[in-house]
């Protein structure tokens, strides 16, 4: 901002005083100059100083960027604070003679050039027409399986059963998941890890490797036995597939179960699968 002088005096006594101060001390002191601003105001006043900055004065500094035109009364200052001033864009004159042009506003930048089309053409592209803010669909970018923290719901024994699943992200393709749930004779669970092969795909493949629950064997109400679940390792290979705009997912999954010896040798009302499948969706964080 410019400095602000709190008293008004009379320019013409100004100019004598400073023609004065100018004949004693000597031009290498001071330079009695008529400094007008850009908003069009003008001062009296001595200059004391030219830094790379400002000009310094008796009544304080004034900025390049705030200064129009420099009317010098009585000789001009040395030729390198000359040329200094020059370079600020700054309009100099030796009482009625101009020094310098008159500084000109700077023409606008050039309309930018639109891009050629890649094909062998000599018309350009056409510009697109702007797009409805509302109608245009925030981009989203693709989360990895592994690197997320997701919960879900479904059916097979990495859920427990009829239950949920968490799944953390362990490292860029591994993670950590555990179930719980119900497998028609009581609480069932399973926890273990997946190995991601594409993880930062919509769809990817993986592999899973468990120990819990893997077998349940379901007595007839009239039976002297009770119901039994039995637990051991299980090994699994699926897929996930989520939705372009999405973090959740659905998934499905094979599952080969290593039985113990006691449900094998159990007597059994039928042969069971020796494969389970297990279906989920999981709600990814977002």
């Amino acid at each position: 901002m410019m400095s602000i002088c709190s008293k008004e005096r009379n320019p013409w006594i100004t100019r004598l005083a400073l023609i004065f101060v100018w004949l004693v001390a000597g031009p290498a002191l001071a330079q009695p100059v008529m400094i007008r601003f850009v908003i069009g105001s003008e001062l009296a006043t001595t200059m004391t100083q030219v830094t790379d900055e400002h000009i310094d004065t008796e009544v304080g500094p004034y900025y390049f960027k705030d200064v129009e035109r420099l009317t010098f009364q009585m000789t001009l200052p040395d030729s390198a604070t000359v040329e200094k001033l020059k370079a600020k864009g700054i309009e100099i004159y030796l009482r009625s003679k101009r020094i310098t042009p008159v500084r000109k506003a700077e023409p606008p930048p050039p309309a930018p050039v639109p891009a050629k089309s890649t094909v062998d053409t000599v018309r350009a592209t056409p510009a697109e027409k702007p797009r409805d803010a509302s109608k245009v669909r925030p981009q989203t970018t693709t989360r990895e399986y592994s690197a997320e923290t997701s919960v879900g719901l479904g059916l097979g024994i990495d859920h427990g059963g009829f239950g949920m699943k968490l799944t953390l992200g362990a490292t860029s393709m591994v993670s950590v998941f555990g179930g719980l749930g119900y497998n028609l004779h009581k609480i069932g669970y399973n926890a273990g890890l997946e190995f991601n092969f594409t993880p930062k795909e919509r769809t990817s493949g993986f592999l899973s490797a468990m120990y819990g629950y893997n077998a349940v064997l379901i007595q007839p109400n009239n039976s002297y036995k009770p119901s039994e679940t039995f637990y051991g390792p299980s090994f699994g290979f699926g897929v996930k597939s989520r939705a372009r705009s999405s973090e959740n997912y659905f998934s499905f999954q094979i599952i080969y179960p290593i039985r113990d010896s006691d449900f094998m040798n159990a007597p059994k009302a039928e042969k069971p699968w020796p494969v389970l499948i297990s279906l989920g969706y999981q709600f990814g964080n977002q």
